[in-house]
Parts: C-alpha cells; sequence; structure tokens
C-alpha cells in the first residue's frame, strides 16, 4: 500500500494498516472523552454564571420588583426623578 507507506515517511512513523486503525480509534475515543468534559465544564459554567448573576441583580442596586409592586405611582415618579 503506497498511500500507506508514503504517509508514514510524511509523519516519520513506519506503521501497518491495523496500527494506523487502532492509533485511530484511540485518539477518537479521546476526543470524545474531552468533549464530554468540555460539555460538563461549559455546562457548570454557565450555572456559576446564572447564580452570580442573579445574585448581582437581587442583592445589587437594581429595584427589586417588590419594592416596585408596593408603590404607588407618584412614588416610582419621586424615586425616579431623585435618580
Amino acid at each position: 500500500m503506497k498511500i500507506l507507506e508514503d504517509y508514514g515517511k510524511e509523519v516519520g512513523v513506519d506503521f501497518t494498516l491495523e496500527q494506523l486503525i487502532e492509533s485511530h480509534r484511540r485518539l477518537r475515543n479521546m476526543n470524545i472523552e474531552n468533549n464530554a468534559e468540555r460539555l460538563k465544564e461549559l455546562a457548570n459554567a454557565r450555572k456559576i454564571g446564572m447564580e452570580q448573576g442573579y445574585g448581582m441583580v437581587t442583592n445589587g442596586e437594581y429595584i427589586k420588583i417588590s419594592v416596585l409592586k408596593s408603590m404607588s405611582v407618584c412614588e416610582m415618579v419621586d424615586f425616579l426623578k431623585d435618580e
């Protein structure tokens, strides 16, 4: 198989077709594992971001909905005028 021989020379390794296939299987399995780990990390980062964002909004200098619900229109106008 000339193409396998040429590829072996290109990458500096002399191997058989069976070795090439086995190498490809190992690399494919490693990619599957890495992708699963990456997706898990992304989900965790998204969860942390949502929790931190929620904390910033509820504990920050934003107006809470519960406060708005308790205010009259006049109180809202006064509040906005002062800001």
